[in-house]
C-alpha cells in the first residue's frame, strides 16, 4: 500500500511540474486548452483520491467507536474546500480581469489548488 501511495504522490507532483513546462511557449488560446486538459486529469485524480479517502474514513470511524463520523467530517471538508478553491482563484485573478491572460491565470490557480488537495487527501487518508 505504501508503494501505491508513493506512486500516487509522485504522479501528483510530476503533474504539477508538467503543467508548468508542458504549457510553456504556447499562444494564450493554446495554453488555455493545455491547462484545461491538465485540469481534467487532475479532476480525475481528485475523484480517485476523494473516493479512497471516504472509504478509509468510513473504516477509521468503524474502528473508533464514540468518535465523530469521519466520513461526514470529510464530506463537509470537501464542500468547504470547493468554496475555498473558487474564492481563492477568484481573488487571484482580479488583477487580470480585463486582460487576455485571465483564463490562464484562473486555470493555473485551479490546477495548483487541486493538485495540493489531492496530495492532502492522499497523505491524510491513505491506508
Amino acid at each position: 500500500m505504501k508503494n501505491k501511495l508513493v506512486l500516487v504522490l509522485c504522479f501528483t507532483l510530476v503533474s504539477s511540474y508538467i503543467q508548468a513546462d508542458e504549457c510553456d511557449d504556447l499562444s494564450t488560446v493554446e495554453m488555455a486548452d493545455c491547462l484545461n486538459k491538465i485540469g481534467l486529469n487532475l479532476k480525475t485524480q481528485l475523484t480517485v483520491a476523494y473516493n479512497r479517502a471516504l472509504k478509509n474514513a468510513e473504516k477509521e470511524s468503524a474502528s473508533l467507536p464514540g468518535t465523530p463520523d469521519l466520513k461526514r467530517v470529510l464530506i463537509k471538508s470537501q464542500k468547504e474546500w470547493w468554496k475555498h478553491r473558487e474564492s481563492q482563484c477568484d481573488a487571484e485573478t482580479i488583477p487580470y480581469a480585463t486582460g487576455s491572460g485571465y483564463t490562464n491565470v484562473y486555470l493555473l490557480c485551479m490546477n495548483r489548488i487541486t493538485a495540493a488537495r489531492i496530495e492532502e487527501l492522499n497523505s491524510t487518508w491513505a491506508q
